[in-house]
């Protein structure tokens, strides 16, 4: 896994971050005045669901993009982030 002297060692980017939500989101943009008039109508609360899971019990951090804090904040929606730490990722390949 790598050298344990205090050096972290990412297995992801905010690029990828960056793409992953993008792909979710991009099929709901153009639904966004519908998604409102049906969250008014029926008095809807709109909530994203983050769930992250790091290993060795190393939480480097995260990072969400403008574009989707901006979308997320159209339908007033709530974003949850949940975060689990695993034992390690070798144990989980197995």
């Amino acid at each position: 896994m790598g050298n344990r002297t205090g050096t972290v060692e990412l297995l992801y980017d905010d690029d990828e971050d960056k793409q992953i939500f993008e792909s979710l989101i991009a099929p709901l943009k153009s639904k966004i005045a519908l998604i409102n008039k049906y969250r008014k109508q029926y008095h809807l609360t709109c909530i994203f669901f983050v769930h992250y899971i790091f290993y060795d019990a190393q939480t480097p951090g995260m990072r969400l993009d403008p574009s989707v804090i901006s979308f997320a904040n159209s339908m007033e929606a709530i974003i949850d982030v949940y975060i689990d730490n695993e034992l390690t990722l070798e144990e989980e390949l197995i």
